[in-house]
């Protein structure tokens, strides 16, 4: 591992220690097959070199992730599968800072308050809230200058937030369509480009989404076929949920080659969102993946879903967590790969 001629020149001369010029042992070395590294020192009025060497030598990403504790976001988590996904985070990482993030500040707070509580002694990762508003660009931005400021960015972003109305909901379909999609997509693409700037080389995402994001057996063959071209933009996917806008307040969604949920044309807009950030990540490491958590007992699916939370969050946090250089661009299910044009099966 090569020391900046600059941190090198401080090393030789001993600027660490105020007593012994000559405290620096040579021998520093980087062992990539087992990613660790080893530092000595012969000073024994130098108590503090250890911790702070692993600061100036950090000339390396692996170094990096050494010295430093990895940065979470969730959104959307003050309960539901984004309570779950931090939750889990934090019983399953060491010296991780995991933020639970939500648009309400007292729920959030109550939430953090709660989860620290639930957790006690299984509790390994430093668990903070911050408030964080997916459709307010100006909460968004708040956010990401807090995290260049605390922590110079962030390594893992979770794409949780999101909402549904109910079935018996009274809202006409253009209002349904305007808050399900302005939440659920628009919000989703909004947090991404703010906060992706700040994702650290060999950073994940994940876009929780569902298996009402399925298109197969659910538009017309042409509408697939423009959500499913290798040449898709996200001007395509923003055509594709004007459209549908358009059509509710025309009363042609089945017309026009639609499904009638304003939720099923959100998920697979993060669907196909989630296709196109993975290929521009692609060079910097950052695996991007979606993911159907399940029927899960939450507020959005009035508790009658099939899962429990944790059973939810683990697909999220599977993917979050991933080691080396694993998927991207894809969408999962129960921790496996399933095709988005095929109709779902649940398993």
């Amino acid at each position: 591992m090569r020391i900046s001629h600059k941190f090198r020149k401080r090393f030789d001369h001993g600027t660490l220690c105020n007593t012994n010029e000559s405290c620096i042992d040579k021998s520093l070395r980087i062992d990539r097959r087992q990613s660790t590294l080893h530092v000595t020192s012969h000073c024994s009025h130098c108590p503090i070199f250890h911790s702070r060497i692993l600061i100036f030598c950090a000339t390396t990403s692996q170094v990096r992730r050494m010295s430093l504790p990895r940065v979470f976001v969730i959104t959307g988590a003050n309960k539901g599968i984004g309570y779950g996904i931090v939750k889990g985070l934090a019983e399953k990482l060491q010296t991780a800072i995991i933020y639970l993030t939500a648009r309400n500040e007292k729920l959030g707070k109550e939430s953090l308050d709660k989860l620290i509580k639930e957790l006690g002694d299984n509790r390994h990762s430093d668990i903070r809230f911050h408030q964080l508003d997916i459709t307010d660009r100006t909460s968004c931005e708040n956010f990401a200058s807090y995290l260049k400021k605390e922590h110079s960015g962030l390594d893992v972003l979770v794409n949780n937030a999101g909402f549904a109305f109910k079935n018996a909901a009274s809202e006409p379909p253009e209002k349904q369509a305007r808050v399900t999609i302005g939440i659920n997509y628009n919000g989703t693409k909004q947090v991404s480009n703010i906060l992706f700037p700040l994702i650290r080389g060999g950073g994940r995402v994940v876009n929780v989404s569902s298996s009402e994001g399925v298109i197969a057996g659910r538009y017309s063959d042409e509408i697939i076929a423009r959500l499913t071209s290798p040449s898709l933009t996200v001007a395509d996917i923003d055509k594709f949920t004007c459209d549908y806008m358009k059509a509710c307040i025309e009363d042609k969604r089945r017309e026009n080659g639609f499904p009638n949920s304003a939720y099923k044309v959100s998920k697979a807009a993060v669907i196909a969102l989630t296709f196109i950030q993975a290929k521009e990540l692609k060079t910097r490491n950052i695996l991007v993946n979606a993911c159907h958590p399940g029927y899960v007992n939450t507020d959005m699916t009035s508790h009658y879903g099939l899962l429990t939370i944790e059973e939810g969050a683990d697909t999220p946090i599977y993917l979050a967590t991933l080691e080396g250089n694993g998927p991207t661009g894809k969408f999962f299910y129960k921790r496996k790969e399933i095709d988005w044009n095929v109709p779902f099966v649940s398993s």
